[in-house]
C-alpha cells in the first residue's frame, strides 16, 4: 500500500515514515501542500495522512485540491487537539478520518490499515464526528486519559440488492454491505440501551457492550457515587446524545430525542429498512472496552449539500 505523508514537521514525518515502513508500507513524504499535490498526481497513493496546520496552504485547502483532482482520494487528517473545528470542516469536505498528533505507533498503523476507510465517506464522516464528541464528553467524567477509536462500520439493508450512489452519481463502496432479513438483537452477555430520534426523520439508536465492561466503566467514572443502573443509563445517554446532535447537524432536519430505555426483546424495529452498525473502542486507563452502536432508519442521515 502506498502512503503519502504530509506535514511541515520533519520530526512527525520521520515518525510516520519509520513506523509505516516497518509495516511494509511504501511511504512518500511532503512538507507542504504544493509538494503534496505534485506527489499525489505522480504516485497516486492509496492513503494520504495530512497535517491540518501548515503554512501557506493549510490542510483544508490541500485536502480540497486533492479531492478536486481525485474525488475518490482517501485522506486522513493529522491534528493537534486544539485544531478540532478545522478537522470537522475537513471531515465534512470529504476526509475519511483523523488521528491526533499524540498518536501511538499502533494507533497510526491501525488507522492506516482499518478497512472502513473505503466506506461511504458520509457514513465515515458521521461516525468520526460522533466518536470525537464522545471522547470529549467522556474526558470530563473520567480521571484518566480517554480515547475513542472507530474500528468497523457495517451496513445492512432489507431493500433489494443495488449499488448506492452519491449526489454526483458515482458508486459508493461500503466496507461490508449486506442485504438480509434484519434482526435487532444483542449478545446475552451484553447490556444495551435504546433512544428513539423523532421529528423530520426517525432513527432508533441502540448501543450495547459487555455488562461487566459497562459496570467497570461506571465504577471508574465520576458517576460511581449514584445508583449503578442510573449511572449506566447516564453513560449510554451521553453516547446517544452525541449521535442525536450530529445527525441533526449533518441532516439539517429538526429532531427530538425521546427518553432512553434499557433494551429488551420487545424493542420495535420492524418499520426500519436499514441499519448501520459502528464498532468502536472506548479506551480508559489503557483498558479497551469494545462497544457497538446501531442506527436503524429508512433514509440517509446526511444531506448532500452539507457534505
Amino acid at each position: 500500500m502506498k502512503v503519502l505523508a504530509v506535514d511541515d514537521s520533519i520530526t512527525i514525518l520521520q515518525i510516520i515514515k519509520d513506523t509505516l515502513i516497518a509495516e511494509n508500507f511504501d511511504v512518500e513524504t511532503a512538507t507542504n501542500g504544493a509538494e503534496a499535490l505534485s506527489k499525489y498526481a505522480k504516485i497516486r497513493p492509496d492513503i494520504v495522512t495530512l497535517d491540518v496546520s501548515m503554512p501557506l496552504m493549510d490542510g483544508y485547502e490541500t485536502l480540497s485540491k486533492i479531492l478536486n483532482f481525485d474525488k475518490n482520494a482517501k485522506v486522513i487528517m493529522v491534528t493537534a487537539i486544539e485544531h478540532w473545528p478545522v478537522v470537522e470542516r475537513c471531515l465534512a469536505r470529504g476526509a475519511v478520518g483523523y488521528i491526533s498528533k499524540t498518536f501511538r505507533k499502533e494507533e497510526l498503523i491501525n488507522t492506516i490499515k482499518d478497512p472502513w476507510h473505503s466506506t461511504d465517506k458520509n457514513t465515515v464522516t458521521l461516525f468520526s464526528l460522533v466518536c470525537n464528541k464522545i471522547q470529549s464528553s467522556l474526558q470530563k467524567i473520567f480521571p484518566f486519559d480517554v480515547f475513542v477509536q472507530l474500528k468497523k462500520i457495517e451496513v445492512s439493508s432489507q431493500l433489494a440488492n443495488k449499488e448506492s450512489a452519491n449526489a454526483n452519481g458515482s458508486t459508493i463502496i461500503v466496507v461490508k454491505q449486506i442485504h438480509e432479513k434484519l434482526e435487532l438483537k444483542i449478545p446475552s452477555t451484553n447490556l444495551g440501551f435504546v433512544n428513539e430520534i423523532v421529528g423530520q426523520m426517525r432513527v432508533l439508536v441502540l448501543s450495547h457492550m459487555n455488562s461487566e465492561h459497562a459496570k467497570t466503566l461506571v465504577r471508574k467514572s465520576t458517576y460511581n457515587n449514584i445508583d449503578e443502573m442510573d449511572a449506566t443509563k447516564e453513560f449510554f445517554y451521553t453516547i446517544h446524545s452525541k449521535f442525536f446532535s450530529t445527525i441533526g447537524d449533518v441532516s439539517g432536519r429538526i429532531l427530538n430525542i425521546e427518553l432512553i430505555q434499557q433494551y429488551d426483546d420487545n424493542t420495535s424495529y420492524d418499520s426500519f429498512a436499514q441499519v448501520i452498525k459502528g464498532n468502536y473502542e472506548i479506551i480508559v486507563d489503557n483498558i479497551h472496552f469494545p462497544i457497538e452502536t446501531q442506527l436503524w432508519s429508512n433514509s440517509s442521515f446526511v444531506s448532500p449539500r452539507r457534505m
